[in-house]
């Protein structure tokens, strides 16, 4: 990986990571209330979700060539920080939630393109 790409991957990473701590924080909680094995959470499954489309995304690797990133991506970008925005307005998780996998197609468009997003798209959805 190019020394480039890695500085701008560690950028948007950290981004990322700092516009949606809350979030990260409320789905944590969301899958640990009453305890990670309580049979009653239906959410208790939320920490396999990310691994399995993170295994998913691993093994179709080789079909993930930078084939031609494009400039849609930025308008997908763009509409995950207005639904972003719209969430701190009407203050619904859901919705943050929806924009962080706005987001992350996006970006995926952005920098991968969209036959790699295409490739990735059964992932990227699987968050949902």
């Amino acid at each position: 990986m190019k020394q480039k790409t890695l500085i701008i991957s560690l950028i948007v990473i950290v981004l990322i990571s700092l516009f949606y701590w809350p979030t990260f924080k409320w789905l944590y909680e969301s899958w640990t209330s009453g305890g990670l094995l309580n049979q009653d959470n239906p959410y208790g499954h939320g920490f396999l979700v990310p691994l399995i489309a993170g295994f998913i995304i691993w093994t179709r690797r080789n079909q993930i060539n930078i084939h031609k990133p494009s400039a849609i991506g930025v308008l997908v970008l763009a509409a995950g920080a207005i639904v972003y925005l719209m969430d701190h307005t009407l203050d619904m998780r859901s919705l943050v939630a929806l924009s962080l996998l706005i987001v992350l197609t996006g970006l995926t468009i952005a920098f991968l393109g969209l036959r790699a997003t295409k490739a990735l798209a059964f992932p990227l959805f699987f968050l949902i």
